[in-house]
């Protein structure tokens, strides 16, 4: 969602901050307290609330309700949280930048004076929220263009394409069919037909993904903008007996052979296409024995990883290969994307988190680059969150983190202190390099930086200061997780100044 919310304008993002504000409130809140805590006029508000229940009406999502009363109070209720999401969708869907950027996505050309007559806006705030959107998708090598009086995209059609795929699922995540291009049924059918095997392995969320990265491929390509490959850029991915081998599907759906190749590859960017055995073997053993470029990247990863970061042994290899080979697809079929089609942040999170690890991932990827001069080293982003992920399943996330040392003392039995200091350490130990000097010897009482008590004596602040001292309850509670998250945070940013 984050994603979408650099491309919306000024005043939806108004509305939502409004709207969010009414939401956390859990209850009827004033347009005066409301006014308050978003420093707008209460006017101002009042306008936005009016909006508010327009665009509520409009969107006839029944889960929530926005209820506004004569006496200045709004309050929003839902039933669940879908409600509530699929209603920020219909704000950000339905606000100007989004609706023009889907357009011109989807191989629309407009004009400007189209535009300004059908939304009733002014050139000059068209061409303003344009720049806007420039200026945010220039990274991507993407640009809105006139040319002839006609705005269009302007840029590698890959990139194009990728853009698209994340802003359209991320907007809509399966909840409606905007393609009018390409039906469903014609989507369904082709996926079926290319990719039957993969049935049994697939999920409804994943499954109608691809269906909306397939009809983003076709009504590119009907309207005129189809991918083109050259036949040794291609070689890097397929075999030449491959390449020149009979493909009826790609004919029965009138594609190019550029276009159905592509999609193979982009299949190919999703690691659970490789559990899939009838796909999984031939392609690691093309890549192996014909010694690719992407063959190359992941053996080079192996080696830099293991020296400088955790060790992996042969059948961790086995087991990470899938992932390393679609990360590596991914950069090198498109640049400058930090994230895959969901937009998952989870390995931004974690470097973010952990700074030490990003640096050591930082200099690893520069080294790889460096040493092997694969040019997919450079998408550093992409690469740092995946690596970061892949790290989270086989090591210790924070050991690179300041050792943070707790001592525990209880009036409990040993068995249901030894339980607590499990419970701890998973709720703990991602975030926090953390070490419980009651179970290693090499460091003592006196040097902890916290302790954690079930008892109220004095003896504790011999050694340590009153402040460093948490109280927990005989059955953890998820109040005393809160406490020492907290308590072990404040003694991160000590040790990090």
């Amino acid at each position: 969602m984050n994603f979408l919310l650099d491309f919306i304008d000024s005043y939806t993002q108004n509305k939502l901050e409004i709207l969010n504000t009414i939401k956390d409130s859990r209850k009827s809140i004033s347009f005066e307290a409301l006014a308050h805590i978003t420093g707008f006029e209460q006017r101002t508000i009042q306008k936005y609330v009016e909006d508010i229940r327009y665009d509520h009406k409009n969107a006839e999502i029944n889960d929530i309700s926005v209820i506004v009363s004569d006496d200045k109070y709004v309050q929003v209720t839902y039933e669940n949280y879908k409600g509530y999401h699929r209603f920020v969708q219909y704000l950000i869907a339905t606000s100007f930048s989004i609706i023009l950027l889907q357009d011109l996505l989807l191989g629309e050309q407009l004009s400007l004076v189209q535009l300004s007559i059908e939304y009733y806006i002014s050139d000059s705030t068209i061409k303003r929220r344009i720049q806007e959107i420039n200026h945010h998708i220039k990274d991507y090598e993407l640009r809105i263009i006139s040319r002839k009086g006609m705005l269009l995209i302007d840029g590698p059609e890959l990139q194009i394409r990728l853009f698209a795929y994340i802003l359209f699922w991320n907007l809509y995540k399966g909840r409606t069919w905007v393609f009018q291009v390409v039906k469903r049924e014609w989507a369904i059918a082709f996926v079926d037909t290319v990719f039957e095997q993969s049935k049994a392995i697939r999920n409804l969320s994943n499954v109608e993904e691809i269906y909306y990265t397939v009809a983003i491929n076709k009504t590119r390509q009907i309207r005129g903008y189809p991918i083109q490959f050259s036949q040794r850029w291609l070689q890097q991915f397929f075999s030449k007996e491959f390449l020149a081998s009979d493909k009826p599907w790609i004919s029965d759906y009138n594609l190019t052979e550029n276009e159905g190749l592509y999609f193979l590859l982009l299949a190919q960017t999703n690691a659970k296409f490789y559990l899939i055995k009838e796909y999984e073997e031939p392609i690691f053993l093309f890549h192996q024995t014909e010694k690719t470029l992407l063959y190359k990247s992941v053996e080079a990863f192996f080696r830099k990883f293991s020296e400088q970061i955790e060790f992996i042994d042969v059948q961790m290899k086995a087991e990470l290969y899938k992932y390393l080979l679609s990360y590596h697809l991914f950069c090198m079929i498109f640049h400058n994307f930090s994230m895959g089609i969901n937009n998952y942040t989870g390995g931004k999170v974690l470097v973010t988190n952990h700074p030490k690890l990003e640096k050591k991932l930082n200099r690893l990827i520069d080294e790889l680059y460096m040493e092997t001069k694969i040019s997919l080293f450079q998408e550093r982003k992409f690469l740092r969150e995946r690596y970061a992920l892949i790290f989270s399943m086989i090591g210790q996330v924070s050991k690179f983190e300041p050792l943070l040392l707790i001592y525990i003392d209880t009036d409990l039995p040993f068995l249901a202190e030894k339980k607590i200091i499990g419970q701890i350490k998973r709720y703990t130990e991602e975030s926090y390099n953390i070490m419980f000097v009651n179970e290693n010897a090499t460091f003592s009482k006196y040097e902890v930086d916290l302790v954690l008590t079930t008892s109220y004596i004095e003896g504790f602040q011999d050694f340590i200061s009153p402040d460093k001292i948490v109280y927990i309850s005989e059955n953890l509670k998820p109040e005393d997780i809160i406490r020492i998250r907290d308590n072990l945070e404040k003694l991160l940013l000590e040790k990090e100044e």
